[in-house]
């Protein structure tokens, strides 16, 4: 009897996938994300949960700085909620349609934020929790960058787009 193997019937477009088991046992905090999750593959890691608040102080912060309307930018999240989907592999569990929208934007502006703080140096770096603290601005680029923790760069590129529009902020997302 012939043993059919099926490839998984990824789209495009996707390019955010799984670490695959066997690799990931070799060194399991290789891929794992140790302070922050970003997107939907370890985002209901308890471990990681402590920094939701941290999250939603620099999503605060952002709007408070920008005048920007929340609604604005959800709504670019929920018209590519299809297209973000489809960035991630197919065996990847995502959560509810609201619940993955405000995940996506909150993750986005958390970065987009973050970037911005490092990017400007504002003076008020000293008492930004993770600037102030080198150890803590490390560890979050080391787990931004890990191959499962990782947010479609399109969105995140046009809510930065967005944010110029109003603000000055010309340069893309990229540089």
């Amino acid at each position: 009897k012939e043993i059919i193997i099926q490839q998984p019937h990824w789209r495009p477009e996707c390019c955010i996938y799984k670490v695959p088991k066997r690799l990931r046992e070799v060194k399991v905090e290789a891929y794992t994300p140790r302070l922050i999750s970003i997107g939907p593959i370890h985002h209901d890691i308890d471990a990681l949960k402590e920094m939701e608040s941290l999250k939603q102080k620099y999503f605060q912060e952002f709007f408070q700085r920008t005048w920007k309307c929340q609604m604005e930018f959800k709504n670019i999240v929920q018209k590519n909620e299809d297209n973000i989907r489809h960035c991630y592999a197919q065996d990847i569990s995502l959560p509810k349609k609201e619940a993955f929208v405000e995940m996506i934007l909150l993750d986005s502006i958390f970065i987009i934020e973050l970037f911005l703080r490092t990017a400007t140096r504002e003076e008020c770096q000293k008492d930004d929790y993770i600037l102030s603290k080198p150890w803590l601005d490390e560890g979050i680029k080391h787990d931004l960058i890990l191959l499962e923790n990782q947010l479609p760069f399109f969105i995140l590129d046009e809510l930065h787009h967005h944010i110029g529009r109003s603000t000055g902020i010309h340069e893309s997302f990229l540089k």
